[in-house]
């Protein structure tokens, strides 16, 4: 009787913590000077310069919805996406990588799909979300949300991109 019951707890509490996707931690949220689509293609820029390994197998998605003025980029690791194989893996130095255009995709805010940016993946797959909203014409809100080690390295880049406007 002890042994189920130790059981049956395990199980449920198990259960409890299957509750999906969580809204990815806030890191950073200000405004800066400069237009929202140029921050974002300076961002996404360095983001594929970075040669370190753990920048390397990131995956980035870039949107620009001119209809809101808002720029968002996703970054996915892509040890976690389906269509990864050892053959164009990242982490696999004999692989023929599959290089991603750093070009965004320009679509209608409508568009955009609610929980998944677009991707069918969920924004809980990703490991950050940059999003650069235009606020008026010479300012742009900011918000970082996801993997602090990530996300503070995209910080770096993000105010890198302001000094140099």
């Amino acid at each position: 009787m002890k042994k189920s019951i130790i059981i049956l707890t395990l199980l449920l509490s198990a259960c409890a913590n299957l509750s999906g996707p969580k809204e990815k931690p806030l890191l950073y949220a200000a405004n800066l000077h400069g237009d929202h689509a140029a921050l974002a293609h300076c961002v996404v820029n360095r983001l594929h310069a970075d040669s370190r390994w753990f920048m390397r197998i990131l995956h980035y998605k870039f949107w620009i919805y001119p209809d809101v003025e808002t720029s968002e980029i996703y970054a996915y690791d892509t040890r976690f996406l389906p269509g990864i194989y050892p053959s164009n893996s990242p982490t696999n130095p004999d692989a023929v990588l599959d290089y991603v255009d750093p070009y965004p995709e320009i679509v209608p805010y409508a568009h955009k799909s609610v929980d998944s940016g677009g991707t069918g993946m969920g924004t809980g797959a990703a490991k950050f979300v940059l999003t650069l909203k235009q606020t008026d014409e010479t300012t742009t809100h900011a918000t970082l949300k996801g993997d602090k080690f990530l996300g503070g390295i995209t910080l770096e880049f993000l105010q890198t991109c302001v000094t140099l406007g």
